[in-house]
């Protein structure tokens, strides 16, 4: 992944673009919701994009054979946030983790908790002031 040009970490597109190329089917799952709830022309707007993804994630928390997929993106988010500009980590941090585990049951949420890293279960707790339920 190319760094950009300006200086300052990796920026909210080229976050976007690695992401697209990594996790290209729950990228194109994403693409469909996002163009579901934000019907609009051109290129999708990337921090509700993001949003979009965790509301996606949310919704398969519920399939087991897909909890290494969501490692997988875990580990992605965890790995750019040292990378990425102050908008890179505003983005992954607003748009992506907040968002995580909304309106997700406690058995659904309990196994994927226990496989987000450190870091982000750290953003997640600073918003909300606690964990998800997971009891």
């Amino acid at each position: 992944m190319q760094m950009s040009a300006k200086g300052g970490g990796m920026k909210v597109r080229e976050l976007y673009a690695g992401f697209r190329e990594s996790f290209v089917e729950i990228a194109e799952a994403t693409d469909a919701l996002h163009a579901e709830v934000w019907s609009h022309e051109g290129d999708p707007l990337l921090h509700l994009w993001f949003e979009d993804l965790a509301r996606f994630l949310n919704s398969r928390m519920d399939t087991s054979d897909f909890d290494a997929k969501i490692s997988g993106v875990f580990k992605f988010f965890d790995g750019h946030w040292g990378t990425g500009s102050a908008e890179v980590r505003a983005c992954i941090d607003n748009s992506f983790v907040e968002n995580l585990f909304w309106q997700v049951p406690p058995t659904r949420a309990k196994p994927i908790w226990h496989i987000m890293p450190p870091r982000l279960q750290d953003l997640y707790v600073e918003f909300h002031g606690k964990p998800p339920n997971i009891s």
